[in-house]
């Protein structure tokens, strides 16, 4: 049995500023969950790492970050670790790229192998018995296996792609070659490496090729949650790939909506707030509804309270309102202001209303002109 480590969209480098410090160890966490990867590769006997495009976050690393990669894969000896480049928005095989710098080339590991021809290429394992196929850029045919066969001398043939799923839900983009199935039984591979979704998933489950997205190995972003964090782990044998989802990451994503209509208090969201506290959990709390103005979230207050119980705590409000009863917006304002000439206005139409729609109309623009003045963003129609 031979196995195989599959990771990539891994983001070396990515710049989180909505996070402020807390992107920091973000970035830190990332490059150590990848050398995590490699020693769990090195005590499981693996003898490969595919990394399956956009190691890096952008075509200009730092010349840390490639020393960083340089070093660990060096580490990784016996291990062969296949590169393929990702995105030109990401790291990308262009013109005048870090792939081809001195920094990059003199210090190149001899386990290290990099798709770097716009061609088909293949690189052997040391036995002879796995073959693996890749290109540095997508083929404009439409197909990114175009080119790409299997090595009839070889048991297992494998293939590293960094490219989306053509699927009937999702919309086609003509900028983008994406993957069919046609495609897919064409090229006749063992295994399909892919990347650029983040997420850890398996498409074309009936086909004889197993097509595998590992997504990322640290998650990146919210949206992707908990279907993010992991890498590969393939044991080619038989003539078949069995592949194992393997939990590698650190943090933990996690977004949760709650419905303030439905709560009395503070201490009542602070309650369910604290039902997912944990010092691994990256969390966003999606406030919406109407609360009664008598009793307004301090959400800095409460960030500061409960924030140290979990990795990083945010607050999304931006579709919160506040019931406020007419007459009591006008107190908060300044006379002779333009927010208080505003609110005394409509107030006054309010009162004046001819019927409930348009009365409905008014207090809702009341609510949303307060909301702005109040600096809330996110505030639309």
């Amino acid at each position: 049995m031979i196995k195989l480590f599959h990771t990539a969209d891994i983001h070396i480098g990515k710049v989180f500023e909505q996070f402020g410090s807390f992107g920091d160890q973000l970035r830190a966490q990332i490059k150590n969950t990848f050398r995590n990867v490699v020693q769990l590769a090195l005590s499981e006997g693996a003898a490969a790492i595919l990394i399956s495009g956009d190691f890096f976050d952008t075509a200009s690393p730092s010349p840390n970050d490639i020393r960083f990669f340089m070093e660990t894969v060096k580490s990784a000896k016996p291990l062969a670790v296949f590169l393929l480049p990702g995105t030109w928005t990401h790291d990308g095989f262009l013109k005048n790229h870090f792939y081809r710098s001195n920094l990059f080339l003199n210090d190149r590991p001899d386990n290290l192998f990099v798709f770097s021809s716009e061609q088909p290429e293949t690189f052997k394992l040391p036995s002879g018995s796995v073959s693996v196929h890749g290109r540095a850029v997508l083929p404009e045919t439409g197909n990114p296996l175009d080119g790409i066969t299997a090595d009839p001398q070889a048991m297992f043939n494998i293939g590293m792609l960094h490219t989306g799923i053509s699927l009937p839900q999702l919309p086609k983009d003509e900028n983008e070659a994406s993957l069919t199935k046609i495609q897919v039984e064409q090229a006749r591979m063992t295994y399909l490496a892919l990347g650029h979704w983040h997420v850890f998933r398996r498409y074309f489950d009936e086909s004889k090729t197993v097509v595998q997205y590992s997504g990322s190995p640290e998650t990146l972003q919210f949206k992707d949650g908990e279907q993010s964090g992991f890498v590969a782990v393939v044991s080619l044998n038989n003539g078949q790939a069995i592949v194992e989802q393997r939990h590698v990451g650190h943090y933990r994503w996690m977004e949760h909506e709650v419905d303030c209509s439905g709560i009395t208090s503070s201490a009542s969201l602070e309650k369910e707030i604290l039902t997912y506290a944990d010092p691994k959990r990256v969390l966003r709390v999606r406030l919406r509804g109407t609360i009664a103005g008598k009793d307004p979230f301090n959400l800095d207050r409460m960030n500061e309270e409960l924030g140290p119980k979990f990795a990083y705590l945010d607050f999304d409000d931006s579709q919160l309102n506040e019931d406020l009863p007419v007459g009591a917006l006008e107190k908060e304002y300044r006379e002779n202001t333009v927010e208080h000439a505003f609110v005394t206005l409509v107030e006054q139409a309010l009162k004046n209303a001819k019927d409930t729609d348009q009365a409905d109309l008014l207090r809702e623009s009341l609510l949303r002109g307060h909301r702005l003045f109040q600096g809330h963003e996110g505030v639309s129609s």
